[in-house]
């Protein structure tokens, strides 16, 4: 399962939850955390305080992470003994055993919101990588945000927050939590004033279809946002005023070095047109609407 933010997927608790129901009907359930959120801030060589650590976008995540991950689980699994009527699922992915120990299992990946962006970015620069798939469920799936309902988001990159960002020198981790005592403060206060949470994700997601529960409140409070990077958050600021489906936009000298085509700053190199996934894949799902 892979979403930005893991804790998406367990936050309801047993019996509500994706990840515990996958979990109870026989499948290996791998939860994925985005780089740079409040589960995934170590590093082999750079420390959080290294601007190096936070020069990221989903760019990146869909061309390194995302393929390490699958590469990474079906290794895994591959070495282990496969039971014969079980079905092994991976970080939002699925892996079934009838594949047989002779070749690497496939992964049933599920996607919600920039965790399908990451597959959409991942099959439109590598197609081969679709043969690790059995299925890609896209739960809200978002790949253009041009009319989007977020009002912040939607403010932010009409006002070129990202541009406003990096001038001033704010060029690492964006909503980033502190320890446990803020993540409980914040808990109690979510489910003291659950209208808060709810105005609070309207602004940021758009009109809710319904209201949360108050425990779901006091758990989304004391979690949510999981953080990320500036960077990636200017990458959705630029979305938001092409409207594309383009990689991140460095000016003209660097897309150039980085891409190897020379753009202007108003028209970043898009991503390539997605395959064919049903040449590659079993399935492809979507459901539901993302206002982001």
């Amino acid at each position: 399962l892979n979403p930005y933010f893991s804790f998406r997927y367990i936050y309801e608790g047993p019996r509500r939850s994706l990840a515990y129901e996958l979990c109870d009907k026989g499948y290996d359930v791998w939860l994925g955390n985005n780089r740079g959120n409040c589960y995934s801030q170590r590093h082999d060589y750079l420390l959080r305080s290294n601007p190096e650590f936070w020069a990221f976008t989903f760019d990146e995540m869909a061309k390194f992470d995302l393929p390490d991950t699958l590469s990474y689980i079906q290794q895994h699994v591959q070495h282990e003994q496969v039971r014969d009527e079980r079905r092994l699922l991976i970080d939002t992915h699925v892996i079934d055993p009838r594949h047989g120990s002779r070749s690497k299992p496939k992964i049933a990946y599920i996607g919600h919101s920039e965790g399908t962006t990451q597959m959409f970015a991942m099959l439109a620069t590598c197609p081969e990588l679709a043969s690790k798939l059995s299925c890609f469920t896209a739960l809200g799936p978002v790949a253009r945000v041009g009319n989007l309902d977020s009002r912040v988001l939607k403010l932010l990159g009409q006002l070129y927050a990202d541009r406003i960002c990096w001038f001033i020198g704010l060029r690492r981790g964006f909503l980033l939590r502190g320890g446990m005592l803020e993540q409980q403060l914040f808990g109690v206060i979510s489910y003291l004033c659950p209208s808060l949470v709810q105005v609070l994700l309207t602004l940021l997601c758009g009109p809710p279809k319904s209201r949360m529960r108050r425990e779901t409140t006091m758990s989304w409070g004391a979690h949510e946002p999981g953080g990320s990077s500036v960077l990636n958050i200017a990458h959705w600021c630029q979305a938001v005023r092409h409207g594309g489906f383009r990689r991140f936009d460095y000016g003209s000298a660097v897309n150039l070095k980085r891409y190897g085509s020379t753009v202007n700053r108003r028209s970043a190199p898009s991503h390539p047109p997605l395959p064919k996934l049903h040449t590659h894949t079993h399935s492809l799902h979507t459901h539901g609407t993302n206002t982001l």
